[in-house]
């Protein structure tokens, strides 16, 4: 794994911020800033459905004066640093088969076209993200298109290496060989990629190398209700593989990342990203600006997320058509923190070309955990969101709690100090709730404060110090320490520690 930093000179930020004003200005998009990362398997394809709807300009002087703003805060970081990736690309053939695409060709796919998997990086990391590399090759290896190619792999590897290939000056090797007996088109093993195709293809070996960053498949849930009937999102789904065309390489789109995959690359500044835990209307912009919330989520569990995301024109891999359905309203995707994790589209059943996005007027619910959204308008630059909670579905959880140290010594009559951390699991459904702490501490020993109470809202956490004082006739041994967080008589936890009293 190779990094190299780029410091961006004082002068190009100057005139990205003029440029981004300038695009503020005309409600064009805006491209500027940041990060990267690795691992598994397969392939989709692209999808170039579209459809029409009619965009609303509500907002858009809101809208405007956020994307300065943006502009100014991007601008006011002192140092922007590019993460470079250094690829090794090695072309060979099977011995009864041979590759259908030259060393250019392959170069060109990889590192140079306005349409390679280079720009198709660069563009949708702010020009963050740099994929370069080299093309070894091509090579004839021994191995026949009757056994799977990447068998012949080694053996092009060496045969590369006295071209000056070496592997850990790469942070990955691509191989790719003819079409042959292997169960995948494409398939990645960490640093490790094999295409096994006749056809040199961007989307195949851009998706791959985003395993190899740590992306995961973006898919979509098909959901029936009780009838079998096709609905929007139900607690009987089925997940369509690469079903997600509206969300990028990693799924059967070529448009720019998802805003859950610029996440897990460390693209998004917590500027980028709003967590949304109480009603009320948000602003959506554009994933392609680097500027503003492009990635707007509400909690379900803990960890758990939906995404909203809202796409415009721009560049070459977002450079739709007017009234492509893309651009006509918001998309909905289950995943977890940025973790690379796998993510789900959720079907608007709006009968809008691939029926992955929402337009304006519709809404996506999850009864379980009493989320509303609705697209209450769109234009160039931004959506705006409608967002409820639904209390009924609040259904109260234990809470999280820690104390720390877990043990301490010291003389009899001494005190020691613990920390406490009472943190609120509950739905972003429910309302604030009021926890009790008490201690239960052995006989004649004291406590200060002796117990609390504190409110917290959704995910929020206390954190506390408690003073314990054993009393002056304490036998040395260890002793047990608890705290426990009421909520109610049945939902509480309670965690201990160790006083250990020394002679």
């Amino acid at each position: 794994m190779l990094f190299q930093t780029q410091l961006v000179p004082f002068t190009v930020r100057l005139i990205s911020l003029i440029v981004c004003a300038t695009n503020h200005a005309l409600g064009a998009t805006v491209s500027l800033g940041a990060h990267n990362h690795a691992l598994s398997y397969e392939v989709g394809f692209p999808s170039s459905d579209r459809a029409t709807n009619d965009n609303s300009r509500k907002i858009v002087l809101t809208m405007k004066t956020t994307l300065l703003l943006g502009c100014l805060l991007v601008f006011s970081q002192q140092i922007e640093a590019q993460t470079q990736k250094k690829v090794a690309v090695i072309l060979y053939n099977l011995s009864d088969r041979q590759l259908t695409f030259t060393t250019d060709q392959a170069r060109a796919t990889v590192f140079t076209d306005p349409n390679s998997v280079r720009a198709y990086y660069l563009e949708s990391s702010w020009n963050q993200l740099d994929i370069s590399g080299d093309v070894f090759g091509i090579y004839t290896v021994s191995i026949a298109s009757s056994v799977c190619g990447a068998n012949g792999a080694s053996e092009a590897a060496t045969l590369a290496a006295a071209a000056g290939y070496i592997q850990s000056n790469y942070f990955a090797t691509i191989y790719l060989f003819p079409e042959s007996a292997c169960n995948y088109f494409a398939a990645s093993f960490g640093s490790i990629i094999y295409v096994n195709s006749d056809i040199l293809d961007m989307h195949n070996t851009g998706h791959e190398l985003g395993h190899s960053l740590h992306l995961m498949h973006a898919n979509s849930l098909i959901c029936h209700d009780a009838n079998g009937v096709q609905v929007p999102f139900s607690n009987n789904c089925t997940t369509n593989l690469y079903g997600d065309t509206a969300g990028g390489i990693m799924g059967a789109g070529i448009n720019q990342l998802n805003n859950y995959n610029r996440g897990t690359l460390g693209l998004l500044t917590p500027y980028n990203t709003q967590t949304v835990t109480a009603s009320g209307d948000y602003i959506l912009t554009p994933i392609e600006y680097q500027a503003g919330v492009s990635s707007l989520r509400i909690p379900t569990v803990q960890g758990g997320y939906y995404y909203f995301e809202f796409r415009q024109p721009s560049g070459v891999f977002d450079n739709y058509q007017p009234g492509d359905f893309r651009t006509q309203g918001i998309s909905i995707r289950k995943g977890n923190d940025y973790i690379g994790s796998e993510t789900f589209a959720i079907y608007s059943m709006s009968g809008f070309a691939a029926n992955l996005i929402w337009p304006v007027g519709q809404t996506f619910t999850d009864p379980t955990y009493g989320i509303s959204v609705t697209t209450t308008s769109i234009s160039p630059e931004g959506a705006t969101v409608h967002v409820a909670f639904d209390p009924a579905a609040c259904v109260l959880q234990t809470p999280s709690m820690s104390i720390t140290p877990s043990n301490q010594s010291a003389q009899a009559k001494s005190t020691l100090t613990y920390t406490v951390t009472v943190t609120n699991r509950n739905l972003a459904a429910c309302p604030a709730q009021t926890y009790i702490v008490v201690p239960k501490l052995p006989s004649r020993w004291s406590q200060a404060p002796g117990s609390y109470t504190l409110t917290l809202g959704y995910g929020a956490s206390d954190t506390r110090a408690v003073a314990v004082t054993s009393p002056g006739n304490a036998k040395p041994g260890s002793y047990t320490v608890s705290e426990k967080a009421n909520l109610s008589q049945k939902i509480y936890s309670q965690r201990n520690a160790v006083y250990s009293v020394i002679p």
